[in-house]
């Protein structure tokens, strides 16, 4: 805990002055991912000089003087007020509670593997292998085990341990950067509406039963006997213990790629979606989160890019016609989502596949998801019994009911670019 303090007090550092932030709550939201995502990212850059722990320890020397740098370089001071940092620690540490009281409810899903994982990281085997096949680089989504591995201390808590810690830590880094957002785009009571929506199990990234990401009771009927019952099993479903499902559970709790990967798409296409002049700070540190999140999702990182690069050459061009642009724009562009495609291929294990005996994977390719036969993506109508019915709104409803309300907003728009749906078996993730 002391270790994700740290990173999130240089991540705050970094987001108000490399990104330059000026809302102190969203300051300290995007901390809490910004940091953990840049020494992730310097450490697996550093691993292929010093593997294993010597790595994190120069990761570590890394990050803290580019804190100690940006605040000495910072031209006014950057310090939160007290009763916001206060208000958001109390709300971190609440929100840390339940979420881990949650992760704890279900058992850990592919521990041979995870736990395989992060214990080969932090023994020095990278670039990381299978650990049932040893000789097979593993070559997508272990910034999570590495994460796991390189942050649990010495003695005490075990990897296992760890684990659940990181998936309560990038749950709450999730919640906080959208509360957050809202914060700064609604009202108290708007956002008091829509935040228990990340509670819901429509947040989930991969669903064994696809359906609605969105469920909403409706009349189907005249009302009869069985409506008092499907009114308590929607508003206050029975949960038996053991879980046997996951849907029992906080979203996404057990699987900290995915709720680290949502958190850093939505820091980059926010920051993306901003119109005032870029600087050469911020393009690095975007580029950089970029190529974490190949770390955390092959699949999302791609689309986050694309659409970084889109919203650049709007915002270029829209300079240019109002003649407000300056020479060094289009460098500052072309060097953030450069090095976001170069750190990408390098993170996403691109590197990994030219090196001797290294197993070839399939490219990225366009087309339609054969694991999507059973998705809906307009929405479904559910009749239960009194009545009543559950209306299952699907991803591109949303999607298009988003842009309708908020077509002027550029992270919106962003954002229903970049909506698609994930499906059992597929390691996807829609934003």
């Amino acid at each position: 805990l002391a270790e994700l303090a740290a990173l999130a007090g240089v991540g705050y550092v970094i987001v108000r002055v490399a990104l330059r932030e000026t809302d102190h709550r969203v300051a300290l939201a995007r901390g809490l991912v910004v940091g953990p995502a840049i020494w992730g990212v310097v450490v697996n850059l550093i691993m292929y000089a010093l593997p294993g722990m010597a790595g994190a320890i120069a990761g570590w020397v890394f990050v803290l003087a580019l804190a100690a740098g940006l605040v000495w370089r910072a031209s006014k001071p950057i310090r939160p007020q007290l009763r916001t940092a206060t208000l958001f620690a109390v709300a971190a540490l609440a929100l840390f509670w339940i979420a881990l009281a949650s992760r704890q409810l279900l058992t850990p899903p592919d521990a041979d593997f995870r736990l395989g994982m992060a214990a080969s990281i932090r023994a020095g085997g990278f670039p990381p292998e299978f650990p049932w096949n040893p000789g097979t680089p593993v070559q997508y989504h272990y910034g999570a085990y590495m994460l796991n591995g390189l942050l649990t201390p010495p003695s005490g808590p075990d990897l296992m341990f760890v684990e659940e810690l990181l998936g309560a830590y990038a749950w709450i880094c999730l919640a906080l950067i959208v509360v957050a957002a809202l914060l700064r785009r609604a009202s108290r009571v708007a956002t008091l509406a829509v935040a228990p929506l990340l509670l819901a199990a429509g947040a989930w990234a991969l669903h064994t039963q696809p359906g609605g990401i969105l469920e909403v009771p409706v009349p189907a009927g005249v009302p009869a006997a069985g409506l008092r019952a499907s009114l308590m099993e929607i508003y206050w479903p029975s949960v038996e213990l053991p879980l046997v499902t996951n849907y029992d559970a906080l979203p996404n709790i057990s699987t900290p790629s995915f709720t680290l990967s949502y958190a850093l798409a939505f820091v980059v296409l926010a920051h993306a979606a901003r119109t005032e002049p870029r600087s050469w700070q911020s393009a690095i540190v975007m580029a950089a989160l970029v190529g974490f999140l190949g770390l955390t999702s092959v699949s999302l990182a791609p689309i986050v890019l694309v659409i970084w690069a889109g919203l650049e050459a709007v915002r270029l061009i829209q300079l240019r016609r109002a003649g407000s642009a300056r020479r060094g724009d289009w460098r500052i562009s072309a060097l953030g989502v450069g090095l976001a495609a170069i750190l990408l291929a390098v993170t996403s294990g691109w590197l990994a596949r030219l090196q001797p005996g290294a197993v070839p994977l399939n490219g990225l390719s366009l087309g339609w998801n054969e694991f999507l036969g059973g998705w809906r993506l307009l929405g479904t109508l559910k009749e239960l019994p009194g009545g009543v019915g559950i209306l299952r709104i699907g991803p591109l409803a949303v999607a298009a009911a988003a842009v309708l309300l908020a077509r002027n907003d550029r992270l919106v728009m962003a954002l229903a670019t970049g909506n698609r749906p994930a499906a059992a078996r597929c390691p996807a993730a829609e934003l």
